[in-house]
């Protein structure tokens, strides 16, 4: 985590905040083709995972982050979900410190595990689907919040949850038209006045490369209306 006090103009590293069970070199071991990402998404909701909206109230209210987990080799990478006290959150960062996010973990009786390295519970999983770079907003036209993310880096999909811990099946958005075509980094932006608040109609954007150039990717952009 990194924060910025000029608007963006800089940011100041405080530190990690979260990581995979499954350590670096034990998945290295594994001498397997690929990699082990750690990409999540904040989003503030209060201790039920209601929608907190625009309060300002520290008081119950919790930073939740939905990122990507793997805790064995046996299993497959998911979403796994964890969450730090809106307050501890603030005060940590007030003096450069990390905040100490808690993963969820069933058998532990909830948010339990250590946000570094500690085991967790994933809350999505799509077999042996790579799925990867999830970004939670809520939508206001459907009262839930919806989850965007890659899959096997070609295919951008969407779930809905009323409470950030049960998700619906997805639906696929886009799909890349070439085999050679990746696509990456689904990021759904709202069309009226508040960007990070979805209404009926809404953006998404999202990065499309040639595995053959890499590093001459193209930037592409879906308008989305929600039908009944």
């Amino acid at each position: 985590m990194a924060v910025s006090e000029n608007d963006g103009s800089s940011f100041t590293k405080v530190g990690e905040i979260l990581a995979p069970h499954l350590t670096q070199q034990q998945f290295f071991d594994l001498g397997v083709n690929g990699g082990l990402p750690v990409d999540g998404f904040m989003i503030e909701a209060d201790g039920h995972g209601n929608y907190a909206g625009s309060s300002t109230s520290a008081d119950g209210d919790y930073f939740y982050d939905i990122f990507t987990d793997r805790n064995s080799a046996a299993q497959h990478q998911g979403f796994a979900i964890a969450r730090v006290a809106k307050a501890d959150l603030i005060d940590a960062l007030a003096v450069h410190k990390a905040p100490l996010f808690k993963k969820y973990y069933e058998p532990g009786g909830g948010f339990t595990e250590p946000g570094l390295g500690g085991s967790s519970t994933l809350i999505v999983t799509q077999g042996t689907d790579a799925i990867a770079w999830p970004q939670v907003i809520y939508c206001a036209f459907l009262h839930k919040y919806l989850l965007f993310y890659q899959t096997n880096q070609k295919m951008i999909q969407v779930r809905s949850s009323s409470n950030l811990m049960s998700w619906s099946a997805p639906t696929t958005l886009f799909t890349s038209s070439s085999a050679s075509l990746k696509t990456f980094y689904p990021t759904a932006v709202g069309a009226d006045s508040h960007p990070d608040l979805l209404g009926k109609r809404f953006f998404l954007y999202f990065q499309q490369r040639n595995a053959t150039a890499p590093l001459n990717p193209n930037y592409l952009r879906a308008e989305i209306t929600i039908t009944p």
